[in-house]
């Protein structure tokens, strides 16, 4: 993938989601987060462009995937657990 492609990641503020972004920002590619909670968003590139919301909300994911050649998603579980829906909602909202 070309550098000047931007990626979507969803879920980058949690273990696996912050190590994905550190790296690819370190790599120099251009990122677009989607980060559900304002007071985790600690961005501080110019490589990266954060969206609030929630994956669950097909108009936040619209506003992420605006524009992105590629997504991650790093979900998990999450503390405390994530509802399960959250698993099928989001790759679908992704789908349309």
């Amino acid at each position: 993938m070309k550098k000047n492609s931007k990626i979507a990641v969803i879920g980058c503020t949690g273990k696996s989601g912050k190590y994905l972004v550190r790296a690819l920002l370190k790599e120099g590619y251009k990122l677009k987060a989607l980060v559900r909670n304002p007071e985790k968003d600690s961005s501080e590139s110019h490589l990266l462009e954060v969206v609030h919301g929630s994956v669950s909300d097909f108009t936040a994911l619209q506003a992420l995937l605006k524009g992105c050649e590629a997504v991650i998603s790093t979900l998990g579980m999450g503390v405390p657990p994530s509802e399960p829906p959250i698993f099928s909602t989001s790759p679908r909202h992704v789908l349309r």
